[in-house]
């Protein structure tokens, strides 16, 4: 959805980002501070199962990745 910049009066789209946390602690701090920065569409995910879904029905600008899922597995995987 188009919203429209207050410095330059032009219209721009809201960047779709996905932060991707396992601690839910840390997942909410995160989507506290994304949340007040404008013109974000956010999408959170709890591991790489609930992303791979995620990434299947949206796609995303930026994706977030705690690099440390579990001890098999890490956001570089």
């Amino acid at each position: 959805m188009p919203t429209a910049s207050r410095s330059t009066g032009r219209r721009s789209r809201l960047l779709r980002v996905s932060p991707v946390e396992g601690n839910a602690t840390a997942r909410s701090n995160l989507r506290s501070h994304l949340m007040s920065t404008e013109h974000l569409d956010l999408e959170n995910y709890s591991n790489e199962g609930e992303l791979k879904n995620g990434l299947q029905l949206n796609n995303f600008d930026l994706v977030l990745m705690d690099y440390h899922f579990r001890q098999s597995k890490n956001g570089a995987e």
